[in-house]
């Protein structure tokens, strides 16, 4: 028996399994041809603007918001120019989206909200987030920090 897409010699499978291509690669080419579908790189993915006009990264993240905070995405991004760009808290830059981890740079903006009303504060750096979140949203715990600092 031979393979549907390269014609490569198969060997048996086994007792009533027949195996119709020789590997993963030629079982994807003959369904790619069969469908005159060409596959697409991760990074080209990513790349490509949706109907929306909206990258792939940038989709996932409106959807994300929209879900945890109820929060649409030119409202995320109204605040996001209104705080040039950066933290509200060290002033460090932020992006929209996930750009992996680089130096010098906040990444991507992380939503702070008030965890009893749900309210939306404002977009921080991923560690003043956690920083804020470490003194449970607490101005008393707030104030002894900086007294401590101070000491």
């Amino acid at each position: 028996m031979n393979c549907r897409s390269c014609g490569a010699d198969l060997q048996e499978k086994g007792k009533n399994r027949k195996a119709r291509y020789c590997n993963v690669t030629c079982a994807n080419q003959f369904y790619y041809k069969q469908r005159n579908y060409q596959p697409v790189s991760d990074e080209c993915r990513k790349q490509r603007k949706s109907v929306d006009g909206l990258t792939e990264p940038e989709r996932c993240r409106k959807n994300e918001i929209w879900s945890k905070y109820r929060l649409d995405w030119n409202e995320y991004l109204e605040l996001f120019y209104d705080q040039n760009e950066c933290c509200a808290i060290c002033k460090r830059s932020l992006s929209l989206v996930s750009q992996g981890r680089k130096f010098n740079s906040g990444g991507m903006a992380c939503v702070d909200h008030c965890h009893s009303t749900g309210r939306v504060r404002g977009l921080l750096c991923a560690e003043c987030n956690k920083a804020l979140g470490g003194f449970k949203d607490n101005v008393q715990n707030l104030q002894n920090a900086i007294e401590y600092l101070g000491e």
